[in-house]
């Protein structure tokens, strides 16, 4: 893939998350690659609310929440929130649990709402179609490396 110098291409911004309240002690976070998306707090013993973070909505700008009470121990309740979490990354607002080939489908929308030259947005869809989506299209954004950027170099 080449890229001339001083090409003006839009980039691909994803919406900040959103700022988390202050945190209770007995609210434990669930973290993947430094972002809290779930939390699990006692209620009482054997009983926990689970929350899972959804983004913030479209509409009003507000956080989503998902909560759920869940009856068993501790090490079972954080199996529940990791199975919440990634049941419902996919739909969320802001742009976590998206694939690489996603975030490139909004990319080339961006290109052509940009009213960027007709040649160049074919040129750009070429690129995205033959070389990168079939080799990081269902990745995670999340999950991709330097590594699979320097592997889209190799012959």
């Amino acid at each position: 893939m080449h890229v001339r110098a001083g090409a003006k291409a839009p980039a691909l911004l994803l919406p900040e998350m959103a700022s988390h309240g202050p945190s209770h002690e007995s609210v434990t976070p669930t973290r993947y690659h430094g972002i809290v998306r779930g939390s699990k707090r006692q209620i009482r013993d054997g009983v926990w609310e689970l929350r899972v973070s959804l983004g913030n909505d479209a509409a009003t700008g507000k956080l989503k929440q998902l909560s759920r009470t869940f009856h068993g121990g501790a090490r079972a309740a954080d199996a529940v929130l990791r199975d919440l979490v990634d049941q419902h990354a996919e739909g969320r607002s802001d742009g976590i649990g998206v694939t690489a080939g996603q975030l490139l489908d909004r990319w080339l929308e961006e290109c052509e709402r940009l009213d960027l030259s007709p040649t160049t947005v074919s040129n750009y869809s070429s690129q995205v179609n033959g070389t990168i989506r079939p080799r990081l299209g269902k990745i995670k954004f999340h999950q991709l490396t330097a590594k699979h950027l320097d592997d889209l170099s190799a012959p």
